[in-house]
């Protein structure tokens, strides 16, 4: 060992690893990476990969994928969100391998969901029994069409979810299915936080009675439910929302539901009531907007979606809000007026359709609210001298503001604002996402820019350029900028690539150890397959 080398501490090692690991989203190069690690000596192997949480997000439909899985767990490794589809694979031979392994309980698994056929549970209870600890569980119907929507055995699903592998279960979901009975015995699960129905044949009235009862859950979800005929008819959720009213122990609620409408002053009552719901969503109200508005009071609530109401309620607030993010088709004084009066507490992303008052706009910018995203999707509406004000009046009012993240843009803003906005080199905003209609003229001023890690290209389709001449662009920027740690590009596809850029691009991703991401279309044609591959071999998403 050399006087200049450092000997990290095995705590840092496995804290370094953990967050690579964790910031890997493709399962190829999860692999690879434990591949890695195993390679580097036999300590490694054996004693810092067991310490690796490593998240597997697919679902396992095959034989080969469940082999995989054991394989993976007889190395003592910690696997993160696994789904084991029982209804997708044999029961006999799932069990025999499970006889077969290792493992003890699969104590390393972290948030394991079962799926399962509900007329399968006693062979489910089997299995079952191999896991030490079962995350969430999704009852699904049989597989053969004709049993679809079939009664759920409630005393099977009970006992089932009253073995030990299922005691601490916090998420229960229900995927079409019917049910006809009480559930009353779910009360019980003490550790039960999210229960969400799928496409569920129900009574209205037995399911707010089966809500009603689960006092403890934190989560409800609802699409498609009731999902039987009579849900044509009409109806609500007006019941569920009167018994929010007095509710102190739901926080999220997600309601997808286009055959029952629901009235917005019912919504609109309850959550002048409530005091515990964070987020909600609520499709399908129905709202006389010539009618005065109805002043909302709520100071608990964080995220709202109300489909095409969910700005006429932000437009609602007559007290201090706590939302995150807020929706508005335009941009003026009103606007303004409405941030700086109840929402500037809490609000962090703006998303506006278009800024039709840039005075406004730059008061907004200038006076460092708590808003760190900004989402502007459409042009401003006048003529170009017009639009070269809006542009430079934007610019100025970025350079008195210290609080942006992440800017977008849903349009091509000019060269010139590109050339402005990079050498500003802003020095708190370091996600852009835009399309760019000067991408390859402005590609220098990219590399100028010390501040952006994450660059965001989009929906170009550079019909006049070779895509040689487009790839070469990105490979400047990557080579040349060591700031940008992510990088999306989406366009038309990349049909070739010579092989001087195949050479050029491995040798720039074999240099860049900090990237972290690189995207590229994915119309998976022969040049970027190439490209792909060259990422993967240097564990890059």
């Amino acid at each position: 060992m050399t006087e200049n080398q450092i000997v990290l501490p095995n705590y840092l090692i496995i804290r370094i690893l953990n967050i690579l690991s964790k910031n890997i989203l493709q399962e190829i190069n999860q692999y690879l990476l434990i591949r890695k690690i195993s390679s580097v000596c036999k300590k490694w192997k054996e004693e810092i990969l067991v310490k690796i949480l490593f998240n597997f997000n697919s679902e396992i439909q095959k034989l080969a994928e469940f082999q995989r899985f054991l394989a993976l767990s007889e190395r003592g490794l910690c696997i993160n969100n696994k789904t084991i589809n029982t209804k997708q694979l044999h029961f006999f031979t799932i069990e025999n391998l499970l006889k077969k392994t290792k493992c003890h309980n699969f104590e390393q698994t972290k948030n394991l969901t079962l799926k399962f056929d509900f007329e399968n549970v006693p062979k489910v209870l089997e299995i079952s029994k191999y896991f030490k600890s079962i995350h969430t569980a999704r009852v699904i119907a049989p597989i053969t069409p004709q049993s679809a929507f079939m009664a759920i055995n409630n005393t099977n699903l009970v006992e089932l979810l009253h073995t030990g592998s299922f005691n601490n279960i916090k998420t229960l979901i229900f995927d079409q299915i019917h049910i006809n009975e009480n559930l009353d015995k779910l009360k019980s699960f003490q550790s039960l936080e999210m229960l969400q129905f799928e496409r569920v044949v129900i009574k209205y009235d037995l399911l707010i009675e089966i809500i009603q009862q689960q006092s403890k859950i934190t989560s409800l979800w609802l699409s498609s439910t009731p999902a039987n005929e009579t849900s044509k008819e009409v109806g609500s959720y007006d019941a569920l929302f009167e018994w929010l009213k007095d509710n102190s122990t739901l926080k999220n609620l997600y309601l997808y539901n286009y055959y029952r409408k629901s009235n917005h002053s019912v919504l609109v009552n309850m959550l002048n009531n409530n005091t515990t719901l964070e987020n909600l969503v609520a499709s399908n109200l129905i709202a006389d907007k010539s009618l005065p508005i109805i002043p909302i009071r709520n100071q608990t609530l964080q995220a709202l979606y109300a489909s095409d109401l969910t700005e006429y309620h932000c437009r609602s607030w007559q007290s201090l809000s706590n939302l995150t993010k807020i929706t508005f088709s335009i941009f003026e004084s009103e606007e303004l007026e409405l941030i700086q009066k109840y929402h500037y507490k809490s609000l962090e992303s703006l998303i506006i359709e278009q800024v039709t008052n840039i005075d406004s706009f730059s008061s907004l910018l200038k006076s460092n609210q708590t808003i760190t995203n900004l989402n502007i999707y459409k042009d401003f509406p006048n003529s170009n001298n017009e639009k070269k004000s809006y542009e430079s009046a934007f610019i100025d009012a970025l350079k008195e503001n210290r609080v942006l993240k992440a800017l977008s843009f849903g349009y091509s803003p000019s060269k010139n604002f590109f050339r402005d906005f990079f050498l500003l080199q802003h020095s708190t905003i370091i996600t852009l996402t835009t399309p760019c209609n000067s991408f390859t003229e402005t590609q220098y001023d990219i590399i100028q820019n010390q501040t952006l890690t994450q660059l965001n290209i989009l929906y170009q389709k550079f019909q006049y350029y070779h895509d040689n001449v487009i790839v070469d662009t990105v490979l400047n920027i990557l080579q040349n900028n060591r700031n940008i740690i992510i990088f999306k590009f989406i366009s038309s596809p990349i049909e070739t690539l010579s092989q001087e850029n195949i050479d050029r691009f491995n040798s720039i991703i074999a240099e860049r150890s900090n990237l972290h991401t690189v995207h590229f279309t994915k119309y998976f044609s022969p040049a970027e397959t190439i490209m792909q591959k060259i990422l993967n071999k240097y564990l890059i998403d």
